[in-house]
């Protein structure tokens, strides 16, 4: 659903699956009673939901120093597709 509702291309779908288990690894499930996340039961502690955005929206991403000029863009504009692996 969230491949489709991003109007990404279909080629994308693997990482919309990878960001579609990072988000339900951190939301309370029902085999834990509700009560904690798989995150949780893993690593000890809650984890930080604040950083989350819904699949393909607008990230803008600083160029680094050495790829503009002076008068060119700094910034460029991207589709957010997943999250960075690890804790």
């Amino acid at each position: 659903a969230c491949l489709l509702d991003s109007q990404l291309p279909v080629k994308l779908w693997m990482q919309a699956a990878e960001m579609c288990v990072h988000v339900s690894n951190r939301l309370p499930q029902a085999g834990l009673g509700y009560k904690m996340t798989p995150y949780q039961a893993l690593y000890g502690e809650k984890p930080s939901i604040g950083y989350f955005r819904p699949f393909g929206t607008l990230a803008i991403t600083r160029k680094p120093q050495d790829t503009f000029g002076k008068l060119e863009a700094r910034n460029q504009k991207m589709r957010l597709v997943g999250y960075a692996s690890g804790k």
